[in-house]
C-alpha cells in the first residue's frame, strides 16, 4: 500500500469517526476504497469505530455499500469484516456490547459476528458487559445460553471485573444469578479483594450480604481489609470489620447475611411476656401498667405483620424487557421489577420495599412507607413502657412494697424486680437512640437507608439507588412528618423516567447514492 492509499484510508476512518455519511460515500466512490480494509493505528476497522460510537446507521450504510458493489463476495467479506479483531483482540461485536447497543449487537450477530469470540486476554461478551455495567447485554447473552461464571485467561469471572471496575448494577445482577462471591482468580483474589482495592462501598456491602468472606487471604497473604487499608479506604475497612451493636440493634443497615432472622424477635417477645406476667402475678398489681403492657403487645403483633409496602411484580415480566424499557438503575434485578422512587431491595426479606427505611430485627419486618408511622408510635410506647417499668421496679425494690396475686418469697420478688429493671434499662438506651434517629429522619423527610447511603455513594450514573435529594420536596417539618408518617408522596418531578424514546432515523442508502450521482453529473456538465 502506497502513501496515497494510506492517507485515503486514514481520511476514510476519520470520516467514519465523524459520522459523515455523504462524505463517506463520496470518498468510497471517488477513490474506489474497499471499506473493509482501512484500519487505524490501534487496528480499529470502520465497524470497530461505528460500534464504539454507537453508529448503527453507519454500519447499515457500509454493509449496504458492500452488498451493492461486491455482490457475489459480499457475504464472505462481511463475515470476515465483522469478526476482524483489533490489536487487543476486540471485535466490533465486543465494542457494541461494551457500549450496550442491543440493536447493533443483534445486527452484527445476524451478519455473522461470532458471540463466542474472546479478546486477547480471554474476555467474553459477559465479561465485557460487566466491565461497563451493561446489564441488558448480560441478560441478553444469558438468555442465549452464555455462562456468567466463565473465566478469562487469568481466572477472573465477570463478577471479578464488575467488582474491580465498580459496576454496581452488574454486580447486583451477577449476585442475583447465584454467582459464587468467594470464587478466586489465579492470584487467589476474590471479588471482595478487588472491590476493596477500588474502594466501592456499595459493592463491598453487596458482596458481604451475599456471603463474601472478609478474612480470606490471596496468594500473597493479603486480606480485603489489608488491601483497603493500603489504598487508604478507611470506610471500606470499617465495613469489613465485624458488625457493631448499632447493626445488631437494627439502627444501621446489616453488613452480613442474617442467619437467624427470628432470634431477636423471639427474645423481645419473651421479655414483653415476662414483664407482663411477672408484674401482674408475682411482683405487684398495677392496672394502668398492665393496660400499657397489653397495648405494647398489641402494637408489637400489628407491626410484625404489617405490610411495609412491598412492591408487586408481574410474573410475566422478564429482566430483558425491563432493561429495554427503563434505565438500569430503575430496575431491581432480584425482584425483576421497576423500582419506585425511594424504594430499595431488602436483602433479608428478599423483596423491594416502597420508601425503604431499614429491616428491623426486633420485629423481623421491614420498615417502609406503609408502616413507618405505626413503627414510630410503637417506639414511643416502648420507650414509655421501659421508662415506667424501670422507675416502678426500682421504687418497689427500694421500698420493698410488693402486692402480688401469687404468694411468693420476698427474695424471689426482689430478684424478679431487679431482673425486670435491669432488662428495661438495658433496652432503654438502644430504643431511645433508635427513636431519636427516627425522629430526625421523619422531621427531615429522610429514611435511614438514604442517610447512610449518602456516605457511600458509588459509581451509578443518573439517579442514586437510595438518594432522594433530587426527587423529594423537603419544604418544612410539618410536611415532612405528613409524608413520612402518612406515606404521602411529594415528588418534585412526576416523570422521573429518563428514557428517551426518540431514535435517530436511518440514513437511506438510495438517497445518498442518488445525491452523489446527481452532484457528480452536475460537476461533469
Amino acid at each position: 500500500m502506497d502513501v496515497v492509499d494510506k492517507e485515503r484510508h486514514c481520511e476514510f476512518i476519520s470520516l467514519v469517526y465523524k459520522n459523515n455519511v455523504p462524505q463517506i460515500y463520496t470518498i468510497l466512490r471517488d477513490y474506489q476504497i474497499d471499506p473493509f480494509l482501512p484500519t487505524d493505528s490501534r487496528g480499529y476497522s470502520a465497524l470497530h469505530v461505528c460500534a464504539l460510537n454507537n453508529s448503527t446507521t453507519i454500519v447499515k450504510f457500509l454493509i449496504r455499500y458492500v452488498q451493492e458493489f461486491y455482490k457475489e463476495k459480499s457475504q464472505e467479506i462481511i463475515h470476515n469484516w465483522v469478526n476482524l479483531k483489533n490489536l487487543d483482540g476486540f471485535t466490533c461485536l465486543h465494542l457494541a456490547v461494551f457500549r450496550g447497543n442491543l440493536k447493533l449487537v443483534k445486527l452484527l450477530i445476524n451478519l455473522g459476528a461470532d458471540p463466542k469470540a474472546v479478546t486477547g486476554h480471554g474476555l467474553g461478551v459477559i465479561h465485557i458487559a460487566a466491565q461497563n455495567d451493561q446489564i441488558m447485554m448480560m441478560v441478553y447473552f444469558k438468555s442465549l445460553g452464555f455462562m456468567h461464571e466463565d473465566q478469562d485467561y487469568k481466572g477472573a469471572t465477570p463478577l471479578h471485573w464488575a467488582s474491580y471496575i465498580g459496576s454496581e448494577m452488574a454486580t447486583c445482577v451477577l449476585l442475583s444469578w447465584g454467582v459464587n462471591p468467594n470464587c478466586r482468580d489465579e492470584e487467589g483474589q476474590t471479588p471482595l479483594h478487588l472491590a476493596s482495592i477500588n474502594g466501592n462501598a456499595r459493592i463491598v456491602r453487596s458482596l458481604l450480604l451475599k456471603g463474601a468472606e472478609p478474612n480470606v487471604s490471596d496468594s500473597k497473604g493479603r486480606t480485603p481489609t489489608e488491601l483497603a487499608r493500603e489504598n487508604g479506604f478507611e470506610s471500606i475497612v470499617s465495613l469489613l470489620n465485624k458488625p457493631g451493636w448499632l447493626s445488631i440493634c437494627g439502627i444501621k443497615p446489616p453488613q452480613r447475611p442474617v442467619k437467624y432472622r427470628r432470634t431477636l424477635l423471639v427474645l423481645f417477645l419473651g421479655l414483653l411476656i415476662f414483664g407482663c406476667v411477672s408484674n401482674l402475678l408475682v411482683i405487684h398489681q398495677n392496672l394502668e401498667f398492665f393496660i400499657l403492657n397489653g397495648f405494647e403487645l398489641f402494637l408489637f403483633f400489628i407491626i410484625c405483620h404489617k405490610n411495609p409496602g412491598y412492591l408487586k411484580k408481574n410474573p410475566e415480566t422478564t429482566l430483558l424487557s425491563l432493561c429495554e424499557e427503563y434505565e438500569c438503575n430503575q430496575i431491581c434485578p432480584e425482584c425483576i421489577l421497576k423500582r419506585m422512587p425511594r424504594s430499595r431491595h431488602c436483602q433479608i426479606c428478599n423483596k423491594c420495599v416502597e420508601k425503604f427505611d431499614h429491616h428491623c430485627p426486633w420485629i423481623n419486618n421491614c420498615i417502609g412507607g406503609k408502616n413507618l408511622g405505626l413503627f414510630y408510635i410503637f417506639l414511643l410506647v416502648t420507650l414509655i413502657f421501659l421508662l415506667w417499668n424501670s422507675f416502678m421496679q426500682l421504687q418497689i425494690l427500694w421500698h420493698s412494697q410488693y402486692s402480688s396475686i401469687i404468694d411468693c418469697p420476698l427474695l424471689i420478688q426482689q430478684i424478679l424486680s431487679g431482673v425486670s429493671a435491669f432488662i428495661s434499662l438495658g433496652f432503654f438506651m438502644p430504643v431511645l437512640l433508635l427513636f431519636t434517629v427516627q425522629t430526625k429522619n421523619i422531621c427531615s423527610n429522610t429514611t435511614t437507608n438514604e442517610r447512610y447511603s449518602r456516605t457511600a455513594r458509588g459509581s451509578l450514573q443518573g439517579y442514586e439507588r437510595s438518594d432522594s435529594d433530587t426527587l423529594v420536596k423537603r419544604d418544612n417539618c410539618l410536611r415532612n412528618i405528613i409524608e413520612m408518617c402518612c406515606n404521602s408522596n411529594q415528588i418534585k418531578r412526576e416523570n422521573i423516567e429518563l428514557n428517551e424514546m426518540l431514535e435517530n432515523n436511518d440514513v437511506r442508502y438510495t438517497w445518498v447514492a442518488k445525491e452523489y450521482e446527481s452532484l457528480k453529473k452536475m460537476l461533469l456538465e
